[in-house]
């Protein structure tokens, strides 16, 4: 899973790994969201993190076969439609996020 936990300044801090280069995608606008449409039928995909310079060689990974190919999105959306998936409550959720640590 690329989305990790690491301590930074002496906090946890959640952070999001490239599943290419293994490094970390430090900017929302230098990432995308990746995912093999068509491969679980039915059980839903698992998702990939890239930097947008690492998304073509995360797709050679991938040919299509059986009527599976990649779809991606720019990461900056993934937070919004998760929220939205969630129902999340964004005033609450930054409340909590402050309450619960320093942001």
């Amino acid at each position: 899973m690329p989305i990790r936990i690491i301590e930074l300044n002496g906090k946890s801090a959640p952070v999001v790994i490239c599943d290419v280069c293994n490094e970390q995608i430090n900017h929302a606008t230098k990432g995308n969201y990746e995912w093999v449409h068509g491969e679980r039928d039915g059980a839903g995909s698992y998702i990939f993190f890239t930097h947008k310079e690492c998304s073509e060689k995360f797709r050679q990974k991938y040919p299509k076969a059986n009527d599976a190919h990649i779809h991606w999105c720019p990461l900056a959306a993934f937070p919004i439609y998760l929220g939205k998936n969630l129902e999340l409550d964004w005033e609450e959720a930054m409340e909590t996020a402050t309450n619960f640590s320093d942001i």
